[in-house]
């Protein structure tokens, strides 16, 4: 049986288990459900169940223990007293938390929640709360009285070897032990937040702003309350019982949803009795007044950042920045965000099984980051593959299916269907001129696509592809791109241009290893094209010809190409690799050691380990030393336990120092690199901030003005702007490639590319965020140029800018692909969908949830109507009408985009019922009326509609940065931030990089967490 603590062999004396590593060992007699041990060094009682043995737990005094079933005849009578007892209360036990094996740590006591300050709005619920119980599988002590009188000396706690371990997963448990009590649903909400459920009566707030009673119940009751009172509450809204007295951020944010309502002209709904304009400036200067005021109030309060975790794109982003490798996201533990941004850290939840991943994860890692680290980098070379050897493969195969069918025929015996097939398609295939100089491109034949030999790659560098190849006469311009892949992972898609008599190179497709595919890597080439059939897909696309359309002449391969020295490999050469091989291993390890103290540094973001923790993982290194490992086997461990600790996987910030309450300036320089680029600050940056040079402003713009226009800032793009747009919506429409074959594999896969590289670009050019309404140009590779009627800019897989011609639809986020096919059901253009998109995103108003049991759109009536006609039936029913009048409208803005965005004048109906088959259209009508009331006749008019309502657009987009770059949600004590960096804004013409400035440079990107009931613990492990 093997230690717990650290691995090694277990022994065992006088029948009690025994380890070097110093590891505190109970049994338990065998088929016991439960037992209580003692802490033998705060003699606390800790209660656990059979599903906590043979693991490591922590207690609150931050020790290790482990209870080991075992036989009751195991126990030995000279074994001291373990206060080992069956039990079945709960009172007096301390906590504990089952922990994962090697590095993690116990969970902080908890203490009384202070109510006289803001809760914390930690999500979380009941199934998280479920299976959080039984993963760490304990039970809460409610008893917190132990004196410290009754606890041992500090001598005795040292000798426990294993304490720093514990230490690195306090904060993390903390949050999940913290989460059940003070959340919103938790034991303590009706206690903590009684003054935002008593909305009957104004509250008692001398420090609150009173709205008029005269004035709002005058209003509501008059205009109001029928539909949002006692009887009805259309859009979930309520107002007769919503107090006057704004105390809280919730009352204001929904006094504040009731004021943007009637700015927008929403409410009242134009069929409903409307107020005079006296009335109506009178309702709205009053609102304004005093949410103004409570802004003020209230910016004080709140902004709490919850402790959070890196995400599965930070992770990734950050072992490219350590160890020069690139780790796909699919193969680490899901973030499970279910709203809001992923870098969000009260909706952020984790589990010891995701310590188990990562640890498992960083431990792969490791071990190829240790292969390669001092291997010397090669010079790029080139290798060119002739696709011509394709062919002797090929004819040689077919001289044995020959031999077979011959024979097969001589004996007039059974054939095999495959292999006469086979046999067949190559007999037709080498008969096809140009067969024997290189490969045609054909799905369904039993030849290959695959030129060139297996290669060793380096995973710390890259390599460019190219394809030499021609294509044959008349074949449909759809037909001309190469999908390149290896293995199951597509790298890209390539255009190919020349002739079979003179071919023509494609551009460049850049490729870099992922550390978990084979070292030998293997290009696959094929064509382009829908999931169809290859028979029905020619059809579909007016090809007759049924041949190929591309022929492969060679593939050159250049490289490898390196990028900066990573993190470990400069730590290495500074370390390990100084050591004369004749000093031997004591001199070996001591540099070792010096390389993980420097790896843990680096790894933790510019912080200093825990002494206790540093000693742990230089421990475990000694220890695999001793039992004769070699020196690169015995840093995997230890690298993997730094790499999936809680001072690596969280981000984590020391309590304010200062009254100022905000963050030092390391932990700034990594929020603002966190933000833009995904991983912890560079070394340009950390030195600004030790200097104490990032308060200048004149030196915090410089470097994210840079920041920005490195290729790192598309992290910016590839995690905010994705989940701004909801990206996730257009990878889940399921749209059918058989009925429309231009949507096809590649014309997705860019399209997704294309809304980042079109926000990046905003963002390197530092442009106005009015070019996501409309823009002069695109920034597109050569598939979507086709998909668009554009002019190819030649440029292969990658993304450019191009300048649109004066008449042309396309232009910002309105007019991609991706944004017009989210704005569908999957068979039909939506103008539903596309205005609650546009209502959310360009008129910051997310549209509410519709009501249980409303109707599809194409079930409203028997008949085959247009869509036009089936919205209106829609809105003709009671539960539908209020909401939709809001956001359907705009979504005409973009009816002459079908629902793969390709441009229509013509709506095509479909009749296909058995008795009447037949096809029809009607002409589109872009036509509509913004919430104000302003009417639209076409896309230039709608264009321009949004154009004036902008300064929604920017607080959209803005409000979203400050959540994803704070890492928690905006609330209404934030408004008055929010206002101030958006009239800065306003000012420079909405252009994104001066808005990221004003973020960072804001106060309140530089706030600290405000003192509360976990600072305590936040501050004793801000080390680790």
């Amino acid at each position: 049986m093997n230690c717990v603590f650290c691995s090694n062999e277990l022994q065992w004396e006088n029948g009690h288990p025994k380890c070097d590593c110093g590891g505190n060992y109970f049994i338990a007699p065998q088929g016991s459900s439960e037992v209580k041990i003692a802490c033998p060094c705060c003699s606390r009682n800790i209660l656990l169940d059979n599903s906590t043995y043979g693991h490591k737990i922590a207690c609150s005094c931050d020790t290790y223990l482990a209870v080991i079933e075992a036989p009751a005849s195991s126990l030995s009578s000279s074994e001291p007293p373990l206060h080992l007892d069956l039990v079945n209360d709960t009172e007096n036990q301390s906590e504990a938390i089952v922990e994962n094996p090697v590095f993690t740590k116990k969970t902080p006591s908890k203490t009384k929640p202070n109510f006289g300050q803001k809760k914390r709005k930690l999500r979380q619920t009941t199934e998280t709360k479920r299976k959080l119980r039984q993963t760490t599988a304990i039970k809460r002590d409610r008893n917190k009285t132990s004196s410290k009188q009754d606890r041992p000396s500090n001598k005795k706690k040292k000798s426990i070897v294993f304490i720093s371990a514990i230490v690195t997963i306090s904060l993390i448990a903390g949050y999940f032990l913290y989460s059940p009590l003070l959340g919103e649903k938790g034991v303590f909400a009706n206690f903590a937040n009684t003054d935002a459920e008593d909305n009957h009566h104004p509250l008692e707030d001398s420090n609150g702003v009173h709205l008029n009673p005269d004035i709002l119940n005058r209003f509501l009751s008059s205009h109001c309350t029928e539909c949002h009172g006692t009887d009805k509450q259309k859009g979930d809204t309520r107002l007769d019982t919503l107090t006057l007295a704004i105390s809280n951020s919730d009352t204001a944010q929904h006094w504040q949803e009731v004021l943007d309502a009637l700015n927008l002209g929403e409410m009242p709904p134009e069929d409903e009795p409307q107020p005079s304009k006296e009335e109506l400036e009178s309702i709205i200067e009053h609102l304004t007044i005093a949410l103004q005021t409570s802004k003020k109030r209230l910016s004080e309060d709140g902004g709490n950042i919850a402790l959070r975790r890196i995400n599965r794109r930070e992770y990734r982003y950050s072992i490219e920045h350590l160890l020069g490798m690139n780790v796909p996201e699919k193969i680490l533990p899901p973030d499970a965000i279910t709203e809001g941004y992923d870098t969000v850290g009260q909706d952020q939840h984790f589990s010891s099984h995701h310590f188990d991943d990562y640890f498992e994860t960083a431990k792969s890692v490791a071990t190829v980051a240790l292969k390669w680290v001092d291997k010397e980098k090669s010079a790029p070379t080139s290798r060119t593959y002739p696709a011509e050897g394709q062919h002797k493969h090929m004819y040689k195969k077919f001289k044995s299916l020959s031999a077979y069918v011959t024979m097969a025929k001589a004996r007039g015996g059974y054939i095999d269907r495959r292999k006469k097939n086979m046999h067949t398609a190559l007999e037709n295939y080498i008969k096809v001129p140009y067969n024997d100089k290189g490969v045609f491109v054909l799905e369904g034949s039993h030849y290959g696509s695959h030129p060139g030999d297996n290669f060793l790659v380096d995973p710390r560098a890259s390599y460019k592809l190219t394809v030499k190849a021609g294509l044959v006469a008349e074949s449909p311009a759809i037909r001309h791109f190469l999908k390149v892949t290896v293995g199951p992972r597509i790298l890209g898609y390539l255009k190919a241009s020349g002739s079979l008599e003179s071919p023509q190179e494609t551009q460049t497709l850049e490729y870099q290893a992922q550390f978990f595919e084979s070292p030998y890597a293997r290009f696959g080439l094929s064509e382009n094209k829908a999931g169809a059939p290859i028979k029905k897909y020619l059809e579909q696309i007016g090809d007759k010809t049924g041949k190929a359309a591309i022929w492969l002449d060679e593939m050159t391969i250049k490289g490898p190409f390196y990028k900066q020295a990573s993190a470990i490999e400069t730590i290495y050469k500074q370390t390990i690799a100084t050591v004369d091989a004749s000093k031997g291993d004591p001199e070996l390890d001591l540099q070792a050691k010096q390389f993980l103290k420097g790896f843990m540094n680096k790894a933790f973001r510019g912080r200093d380990p825990a002494p206790e923790y540093e000693q742990l993982v230089l421990k475990i290194y000694s220890l695999d030393r001793k039992q004769g490992k070699e020196l690169k086997e015995s840093l995997i461990t230890p690298l993997a336990m730094i790499l999936s600790s809680p001072s690596f996987l969280y981000l984590m910030e020391d309590a304010p120092a200062t009254k100022e309450g905000v963050v030092n300036e390391v932990e700034f320089a990594n929020r603002i690199s966190h933000f833009l680029w995904s991983h912890s600050a560079s070394e340009e940056l950390l030195a600004d901030a030790k200097a104490g040079k990032l308060k200048d402003k004149a030196v915090l713009k410089k470097h994210i003005n840079w920041m920005l226009k490195q290729k790192n800032s598309f992290a910016l793009s590839e995690g905010f702007f994705d989940q701004w747009v909801d990206m996730e919506r257009f990878e889940s429409i399921g749209i059918d490639e058989n009925s429309h074959v231009k949507f096809n594999n590649g014309v997705q896969h860019s399209a997704k590319l294309e809304v980042q590289h079109f926000f990046h670009t905003l963002l390197k050019e530092n442009l106005s965020l009015t070019q996501l309404i409309d823009s002069d140009f695109v920034v597109i590779n050569d598939l979507l140029a086709l998909h668009y009627g554009l002019n190819a800019p030649n440029k292969g897989n990658e993304f450019h800018k191009v300048k649109l011609p004066a008449d042309s639809p396309r232009g910002g986020l309105l007019g991609t692909v991706a944004f017009l096919s989210m704005g569908s059901n999957g068979e039909r253009a939506s103008p539903i969908i596309r205005g609650a998109l546009i209502q959310e995103k360009f008129f910051n108003r997310k549209p509410p949830q519709p009501p249980p049991n409303v109707p599809e759109l194409e079930d409203v009536s028997d008949k085959v109507l247009s869509v036009r006609e089936s919205i209106a039936l829609h809105r003709q029913q009671a539960q539908c009408a209020s909401c939709h009048r809001s956001f359907d409208p705009l979504g005409y803005g973009l009816e002459n985009f079908d629902l793969i965005g390709l441009w229509r004048d013509q709506e095509i109906i479909e009749n296909m019922s058995e008795e009447n088959k037949k096809i029809t259209s009607v002409p589109i009508k872009a036509e509509g009326v913004f919430p104000n009331k302003k009417p639209f006749h076409n896309l230039d008019e709608f264009r321009t509609g949004l154009m004036a309502h902008k300064h929604l657009l920017t607080r959209s987009i803005t409000e979203g940065l400050l959540s994803y770059g704070l890492g928690r949600h905006i609330e209404f004590a934030d408004q008055q931030a929010l206002d101030e960096i958006c009239q800065k804004a306003s000012q420079n013409n909405e252009q994104i990089g001066d808005i990221i400035y004003s973020i960072i440079s804001h106060p309140l990107f530089r706030r600290a967490d405000q003192a509360s009931a976990t600072a305590s613990s936040k501050m004793r492990t801000s080390k680790l």
